[in-house]
């Protein structure tokens, strides 16, 4: 795993990998077990960095092929995307996390700058 988080009440859980690919388990269904995710999805490049909203509702992936992710926690449906930035520079996208209310989803980029979206 090249990146884990998991929501508060410890219902969700991220992980993102080299090979590109996210997968959400919900740990509420714990006969599902960790080797059945509720859902995956593939990006063009290693997924570096995982966020889960707090309440556990959306998962936010970012990748070094210039994309960040919100996803719908429940489904995998994509909820927002980013894949266009202001610096110059590799497209590396090293970190992610949601405010502490879920409204505001912050990204560390590459590029040397910070972003927020809402």
């Amino acid at each position: 795993a090249r990146g884990i988080a998991i929501d508060d009440q410890a219902t969700v859980l991220a992980v993102g990998d080299d090979a590109g690919v996210v997968r959400c388990f919900h740990l509420e269904r714990r006969h599902m077990g960790l080797s059945r995710p509720a859902w995956l999805s593939t990006h063009a490049a290693k997924v570096w960095c995982v966020a889960v909203r707090r309440d556990g509702a959306m998962v936010a992936a970012g990748d070094y092929a210039n994309a960040v992710v919100v996803y719908s926690a429940s489904d995998g449906i994509v909820l927002w995307q980013k894949t266009t930035w202001l610096g110059k520079g590799a497209p590396f996208t090293w970190a992610v996390d949601f405010s502490a209310d879920g409204s505001t989803l912050a990204m560390g980029h590459w590029d040397g700058y910070a972003y927020l979206a809402s």
